[in-house]
Parts: C-alpha cells; sequence; structure tokens
C-alpha cells in the first residue's frame, strides 16, 4: 500500500469516527422527549394556551424568537457549536385544577460526549451534568434530574 493509500485510509477512518460522533449525539436529542416525558410521569399530551388551542406539554426544537415558539426540528438540522449539539425545549406547565397553561419555561441545551460519556449543559443550570452511555442507552436522568430541581425551586412558594 503507498503512502498515498494510507492516507486516504486515515482520512476514511477520521470521517467515520466523525459520522459516529454525531449520530449518537443525534440519537440523544431523538430520544430525549420520549425520554423526558417518561421521566416527568406525563399521561396528558397537550394543554389549552392563552387562545384556546392546544399546545403540547413538551416540545423540543429550535427556538423562533419570531414567533416565540420552539420548532420541532430534525437532528442533523440542529446547529453545532464545536464539538456540542444544541437544542432547545419547552415545557407548558399548568397547575392541577386546570388544563390551562400557567407558566412556560424554555431551556436551551447543548451536548457533547467523550467516549461513554455525554455532557449536557443549559444556562438555566449552573455547571454541566454528566450521564453514561449503558448498553448503547444513554442516561440522561441526572440531567432530568437537575432541570427537575431547577423547576421546583423556581416554584418554591414561600407562604
Amino acid at each position: 500500500m503507498s503512502k498515498y493509500d494510507e492516507l486516504r485510509m486515515a482520512v476514511s477512518s477520521l470521517v467515520y469516527a466523525e459520522d459516529v460522533y454525531w449520530q449518537k449525539l443525534y440519537d440523544v436529542y431523538h430520544d430525549f422527549q420520549i425520554k423526558f416525558r417518561e421521566y416527568l410521569g406525563l399521561t396528558t399530551e397537550t394543554v389549552i394556551d392563552s387562545s384556546s388551542q392546544k399546545q403540547a406539554v413538551l416540545i423540543t426544537g429550535l427556538y423562533d424568537q419570531s414567533s416565540n415558539k420552539v420548532v420541532p426540528t430534525s437532528p442533523s438540522s440542529l446547529p453545532k457549536e464545536g464539538r456540542k449539539l444544541n437544542f432547545h425545549f419547552l415545557l407548558n406547565l399548568c397547575s392541577s385544577e386546570t388544563e390551562d397553561i400557567q407558566l412556560q419555561e424554555l431551556f436551551d441545551v447543548t451536548v457533547r460526549r467523550n467516549g461513554d460519556e455525554y455532557y449536557f449543559d443549559s444556562e438555566s443550570l449552573p455547571s454541566e451534568v454528566k450521564c453514561f452511555e449503558i448498553d448503547g442507552c444513554v442516561d440522561v436522568n441526572p440531567f432530568f434530574d437537575e432541570i427537575y430541581s431547577k423547576l421546583m425551586s423556581k416554584l418554591n412558594v414561600k407562604k
């Protein structure tokens, strides 16, 4: 094999490794909504906005400032920042007495990986959260725990 062929093989290996890297992050994004719904124990699919329109309780995608909504987005269309994949999620919260949206919480999320370690970050959280891939499945619960704690702290009413 010539030296040029060796260089070409090295480039092929690099391209393959990059494809695997991003595909794993795309898979995390793809599964994010399903896993977060399960984590929250959601039984309601929709809630009612101020215009009496049904809205999903949880929406993942990209935040569109002009429409003030999170727009569902395919994984490969999400922006990348270095080795991080960026997306948003919106949680529409209602009280226990009604299905009317009382509060909307928007979170930005960046995720990167190093082997079987996945690092989730959000401007809403004090620090990055490490999650692990176990048997091909990323356990995102530590990140969800931080989001839940942040929301409960925000919603904690002093009587």
